[in-house]
């Protein structure tokens, strides 16, 4: 559900980004508390984007790349959100965005934390250095953490005598297929 409105190029113009609640009651008040902020700060809502609760992989990332074009086009300086998780599930995604949002020279609002990612001369605050800093850490940890997992979990599975990854040549129905293939290509009758 997307919601717009037209703004002067001397206010600062955001993007409330939220993810729609089963009670639409609630999703409601999420959205009049962040304009409420919006307004006390000076910032123009020219958008809100409603996330759906639930749906396909699409769905969910949908109000995610819609902010990344209003942002790249120039017609957002700041996203608004209540909590970080709108952005991404993972710290790897969430420091991504963050870090498209700083190449844009564009602001985060996290509500919940009351933490903007930029002072108002631009610059990075002491919060959001802070969260940048654990961030990143986390996202480290999270990778190795990964590689560990998989590790060990291949480990277990050649224990066990399974083999991990794609099965090694063909399956006995595509090596038919593929004599079929290569006695026709010898003939000469398909090329």
């Amino acid at each position: 559900v997307i919601q717009s409105a037209t703004v002067s190029k001397e206010t600062k113009r955001a993007v409330i980004l939220v993810r729609a609640s089963n009670d639409e009651k609630e999703t409601a008040r999420r959205v009049r508390a962040l304009r409420k902020v919006a307004r006390e700060r000076g910032w123009k809502v020219v958008e809100v984007y409603e996330e759906p609760a639930q749906g396909a992989p699409e769905a969910r990332t949908a109000g995610l790349d819609r902010v990344a074009k209003l942002v790249e086009s120039g017609k957002v300086t700041k996203v608004i959100v209540d909590e970080i998780s709108r952005i991404g599930r993972r710290n790897a995604a969430v420091l991504k965005f963050l870090n498209f949002l700083d190449q844009h020279k564009a602001s985060l609002y996290w509500h919940a934390q009351e933490i903007e990612t930029r002072l108002a001369n631009g610059k990075l605050s002491q919060k959001a250095s802070a969260v940048y800093a654990l961030l990143e850490e986390m996202s480290r940890t999270e990778q190795k953490d990964l590689g560990e997992r998989t590790r060990i979990g291949l480990a277990s599975a050649r224990a066990q005598g399974r083999v991990g990854g794609r099965p090694k040549g063909l399956s006995p129905e595509a090596q038919k297929k593929a004599s079929k293939a290569a006695a026709l290509y010898r003939k000469g009758s398909h090329t």
